[in-house]
């Protein structure tokens, strides 16, 4: 499974310093452009375990279209998605279907490794500045505890620790509500 931890951050350069000090590698930064929507009328309705986003993702040369499905459990969403060659043809399909775009989520990330870390530095146009910490382990509370001892080794701020996803914050930011189970 995969374990994720964000910190939000007031100086993304100055996290970086301190990560490529311990060794990390970054790659070039990448832009993503998200547009994510839902049925006209149902803009603001509370987000629950069924509820759904479709997202038309642009990044590089590269285009997809993806139905994300929200589960009963906090951040975990089921997710369907596939390549497509004309995200403009594939929004006017959405739009004479009833759909209205909702937010869109524009984000360039430089992702690195650490070890067996990868650990994105993004910027969230409309949320500010993250590190995000991801590893991949059977178990979970183990991981996690090991993406909090490189948190405070790194000393960037635990109180700006943030277990929600950038869809989630956006959409809070607008006034949508969601029901945790």
């Amino acid at each position: 499974m995969e374990i994720e931890v964000k910190v939000k951050v007031d100086n993304l350069e100055d996290a970086k310093k301190k990560l490529l000090n311990l060794g990390t590698k970054f790659e070039a930064p990448k832009k993503q452009i998200d547009d994510y929507y839902k049925l006209k009328g149902r803009e603001k309705e509370t987000q629950k375990s069924g509820s759904y986003l479709l997202r038309i993702r642009r990044e590089n040369n590269d285009s997809f279209f993806t139905m994300k499905v929200l589960t009963g459990k906090q951040g975990i969403w089921e997710e369907y998605e596939t390549k497509i060659s004309n995200p403009d043809d594939m929004k006017k399909i959405l739009e004479k279907m009833g759909f209205v775009k909702v937010i869109s989520k524009i984000k360039t990330r430089e992702r690195g490794t650490f070890g067996d870390f990868e650990i994105n530095l993004d910027r969230i146009e409309g949320l500010g500045d993250f590190v995000e910490f991801q590893l991949i382990s059977d178990n979970g509370e183990v991981a996690k505890k090991r993406i909090l001892n490189l948190i405070d080794k790194l000393k960037l701020p635990k109180d700006n620790i943030i277990h929600k996803g950038y869809v989630r914050l956006l959409f809070e930011k607008m006034g949508v509500k969601y029901e945790d189970n």
